[in-house]
């Protein structure tokens, strides 16, 4: 194997490494407490102060979550998942009514312990949404 090859090959296993690090580290944090959005906005709209900031997120390892408004006793159910696409990392969710604006495959763009940025685009390529969870 040539030398060239041979650093091909390390960079690559790298780089892969790091992806499924990035899902694991995203998985492992998000099953870790109660989480809250922080900011979501869609089409450059505000619509955090519309109810979306009211909701208690609470995800399960089995891929299974939980949004509620403790005051209100409303609590509602959904799924979540993580995946690598091509070039990203994929945080899809799947909620019922009335959280269905957030039903979408989230491009991850920073992630930690305490907080998740996603960012997403709609399918004709001029709306972009933008939603992050910040750990409550």
């Amino acid at each position: 194997m040539g030398r060239f090859t041979l650093i091909l090959l390390m960079v690559s296993t790298l780089i892969i490494s790091c992806k499924k690090h990035t899902i694991n580290q995203i998985e492992r944090s998000i099953v870790d407490g109660q989480w809250v959005i922080f900011n979501f906005t869609e089409d450059g709209k505000d619509l955090t102060a519309s109810g979306y900031s009211e909701y208690i997120f609470e995800f399960s390892k089995d891929g299974k979550l939980q949004a509620r408004i403790p005051t209100l006793g409303v609590a509602l159910a959904g799924e979540w998942s993580t995946y690598k696409s091509e070039k990203e990392v994929i945080f899809e969710l799947k909620v019922v009514s009335p959280l269905e604006n957030i039903n979408e495959k989230w491009i991850v763009q920073v992630s930690n312990k305490t907080s998740i940025s996603l960012k997403a685009t709609s399918i004709d390529g001029r709306e972009k949404t933008m939603v992050f969870y910040l750990k409550n």
